[in-house]
């Protein structure tokens, strides 16, 4: 089963296969490890894996023979998805449109109840300290295990306990991630090249990855100028 997933998984640029665990904690494990967004259970969930799983956000895309009806624990905050048997590049991507279908209402419903999403409260690693910081001045954000460090206009760093899916989850829709440690306002980027890229003003590189830059190209695609070829994606 893993290794038909995995060949499906590389027909669809935008995903990566980050591993795979035969027991339920190694799969937490894995998945707070790596930050997965998306998570393919091949055998029926028992009911003392539930607290385990709910305890992530994690998308999920069943691949068991039975279907069984998945508790109400499960579908808060994430798509859940039955994957068409026999395994097929088509039934896969279906089942990951899915899942970007539901981000993107979840966002679109996000902005629409807070009205705005002009600031965020940071908390630091000082307790009961928390640091109002508007996202216009946010250039990006570079995570580390379960840490973000969020680089601002001024320069300043800002670090916090939490990770990429909590912090994706509230800011704008301009922010992007180009990488699997990185996250980047689409309008504090200042030159695309290659497999980095680099924020106005600032001379360090922000790695690109291959697996996101599909997902970049098509946020920035209306703004690009010159030439009537397509943009070439180089894969090295």
């Amino acid at each position: 089963m893993a290794i038909a997933l995995a060949s499906h998984i590389q027909k669809i640029l935008s995903l990566q296969l980050f591993g795979t665990a035969s027991t339920f904690p190694t799969t937490v494990e894995l998945v707070r490890k790596h930050e997965i967004e998306m998570l393919f259970v091949c055998n029926k969930i028992a009911d003392h894996h539930l607290p385990l799983l709910s305890s992530i956000r994690v998308h999920l895309i069943m691949l068991c023979e039975i279907e069984f009806i998945v508790p109400e624990a499960l579908t808060r905050q994430r798509s859940v998805n039955w994957l068409d048997k026999p395994l097929s590049a088509s039934s896969l991507a279906n089942a990951y449109h899915k899942i970007l279908e539901y981000e993107h209402s979840r966002k679109t419903d996000h902005t629409l109840a807070t009205s705005s999403t002009d600031f965020i409260f940071i908390k630091t690693e000082y307790k009961g300290k928390l640091v109002k910081v508007l996202t216009k001045d946010i250039c990006y954000v570079e995570g580390f295990g379960n840490y973000l460090t969020i680089h601002t206009t001024d320069c300043n760093r800002l670090i916090a306990y939490a990770t990429f899916n909590e912090i994706i989850n509230i800011l704008p829709a301009n922010f992007i991630r180009v990488h699997k440690s990185f996250l980047v306002s689409i309008d504090h980027i200042g030159l695309i090249d290659g497999n980095q890229l680099r924020i106005v003003n600032r001379t360090e590189p922000i790695p690109l990855g291959h697996s996101f830059k599909e997902g970049l190209f098509e946020a920035v695609g209306t703004k690009i100028v010159g030439g009537k070829s397509k943009t070439k994606v180089n894969s090295k």
